[in-house]
């Protein structure tokens, strides 16, 4: 019978078995392609007389993945499937097969029968013996279903494994839907608690879990290049994740400042403890215009890190640098923000913009103090004071670079920092060149 051969249902028994046989045979054949061996699998299951005894043989082959999948995508054709899947789903079968063809199986299960059943049949899976012999894929598998069901039976179980001594691969892809949830908006859900467990715990978690809640990508924390920093295991695993770009709305942006609040007080390690801080910063400059009532306390609290003594080492390098970078953000965000409410452009004049930015005196102020304060502390230092001077040096030159990218008008930058610093300025210059004169 050539492969061009439509269904065999008039043929006798005999022939519809040896039609089958050479479709196995090219199945099997090393001469054949991928493509060939597709074709030939399906004309394996469209013989009438397949069953599910020659399926159940044909999956203890080495086939192809592509192959595999052909062969499974078409158990559902055959007059009983429910016998081969039966038999996938049975103790001895998981604990002897690849579970990769039950996991591929499961895939199509769910195109065939209602999703209640589906859960059920995961159900059975979740039980013990069974669930002690699943493998990771399979495991796995089984979750990421749990997940699209949305039905109440599906969350009791995931709920009911999340409390379950779980290989951290598992737990890791439970954390990471849960934030995928999170990610468009479902704040207020199991998922979130979840979310919620894995920051506040100090011990449970291990830290590629804890990273899975980094994913909401609001700015960009650039880690500073230092030795220390190319050492430390907590900032060499932060930098391997690839987190996602999303539009936060207020209320999603309250949900993740909470994690990282709680991620930050509950942390045993420093650099994560500042790499929460930091990111808790950056989700609440987001949202300053839209909370004026509340910038007060995030910028203050961000002054506060800058004019502070801090031990130096790489996290305060990392801290005081992304914080300032953040200060100056916000600051500039706020007035940015005033001036586009006047309609106030880079065209406009001095006075315009002097007189659209008069409600924002508190703004400005608190910007100023911080600079003024370290500009003074660091004119004042002993020359010996090298670590206090480098870390005030590190703040200010990213606060006053801050100032020039983010400002919307030259003025601003003039307004904030040249005008009223200017002999602290030219004393730092004079200074400068002192240094080089020497030439060191």
């Amino acid at each position: 019978v050539s492969s061009g051969s439509k269904p065999l249902d008039g043929y006798s028994a005999n022939i519809c078995r040896r039609y089958s046989d050479v479709a196995m045979k090219n199945v099997n054949s090393s001469r054949k392609n991928l493509l060939s061996k597709k074709t030939a699998i399906q004309e394996f299951m469209s013989t009438p007389t397949t069953q599910h005894s020659d399926v159940l043989l044909a999956l203890q082959i080495d086939l192809e993945d592509v192959v595999r999948e052909k062969l499974i995508h078409n158990i559902f054709s055959l007059d009983s499937p429910w016998h081969t899947l039966d038999h996938l789903l049975s103790q001895s079968a998981i604990e002897k097969n690849d579970q990769r063809v039950t996991s591929a199986l499961l895939d199509h299960v769910t195109k065939h029968i209602n999703v209640n059943k589906v859960v059920r049949l995961l159900r059975v899976l979740l039980r013990n013996p069974r669930r002690k012999k699943l493998g990771l894929q399979l495991h796995k598998g089984i979750i990421r279903m749990l997940f699209d069901a949305k039905i109440n039976d599906a969350i009791n179980l995931l709920l009911q494994e999340w409390g379950n001594d779980l290989p951290i691969s598992v737990r890791n892809l439970m954390v990471e839907k849960c934030m995928d949830s999170a990610l468009v908006g479902n704040i207020e859900g199991w998922e979130s608690s979840i979310l919620i467990e894995v920051a506040s715990d100090k011990t449970a978690f291990d830290l590629e879990t804890k990273f899975y809640l980094f994913s909401p990508a609001v700015n960009e924390l650039v880690i500073p290049e230092a030795d220390e920093c190319e050492q430390d295991e907590v900032l060499m695993q932060f930098t391997e994740k690839a987190p996602q770009s999303i539009a936060l709305t207020v209320e999603m942006a309250d949900f993740f400042y909470s994690i990282f609040e709680k991620l930050e007080e509950a942390s045993n390690h420093a650099t994560l403890g500042v790499l929460a801080r930091c990111k808790r910063f950056s989700i609440a400059n987001l949202f300053l215009k839209e909370r004026r009532s509340d910038d007060q306390g995030v910028l203050d609290e961000m002054s506060k890190v800058l004019t502070s003594y801090l031990s130096w080492n790489h996290q305060t390098q990392l801290l005081l640098s992304v914080v300032s970078t953040l200060f100056a953000h916000g600051t500039i965000h706020l007035l940015n923000h005033r001036l586009a409410e006047e309609e106030i452009n880079y065209r406009s004049s001095d006075k315009l913009v002097m007189a659209a930015l008069s409600s924002q005196s508190n703004v400005i102020s608190r910007f100023r103090n911080c600079i003024g304060a370290r500009l003074k502390e660091l004119l004042d230092l002993p020359i010996r004071d090298i670590i206090r001077r480098q870390q005030l040096l590190t703040s200010l030159k990213e606060s006053l670079k801050g100032v020039t990218d983010f400002s919307c008008t030259s003025i601003l930058p003039k307004i904030l920092v040249h005008e009223p610093f200017k002999s602290e300025l030219d004393l730092l210059r004079k200074d400068l060149r002192m240094v080089q004169q020497l030439d060191l």
